[in-house]
């Protein structure tokens, strides 16, 4: 489900309409810092699209908190799998983070390479 990162309204607004994506947030003393959205494929499958905190709030222990709050909340009789996909942009304790929330995952590792340009995908 990838955007582009700039919309116009009537194209933000269609994705707010959108009832099969989730957006859930964390909040401090009134302060939002932290941001999940997701999107359920199927009846029992949902992908977390986005999760993040801001800047300030990296590195004081709210991430993991955080992610097994949105786990927590987002598990249910029906749903059987809960994906993400992550890379090296992330947080350098991003995946850590992820292994420590307690589901298995499963990780490939990419290398993108330019050729005259062209990105090339080697596995």
């Amino acid at each position: 489900m990838g955007r582009q990162k700039k919309m116009s309204p009537d194209q933000l607004q269609a994705v707010l309409n959108n009832a099969r994506l989730n957006l859930l947030t964390a909040q401090k003393g009134g302060q939002l810092f932290g941001f999940c959205e997701t999107f359920q494929h199927t009846i029992a499958e949902i992908e977390i699209l986005y999760f993040g905190l801001t800047p300030e709030m990296q590195g004081k222990g709210f991430g993991p908190k955080f992610l097994c709050w949105i786990l927590e909340t987002l598990w249910s009789d029906d749903i059987k799998r809960i994906w993400l996909h992550t890379d090296t942009n992330d947080h350098p304790k991003a995946i850590d983070t992820y292994l420590n929330a307690g589901s298995k995952f499963m990780i490939e590792r990419w290398k993108i390479s330019r050729t005259e340009g062209n990105p090339k995908l080697d596995k």
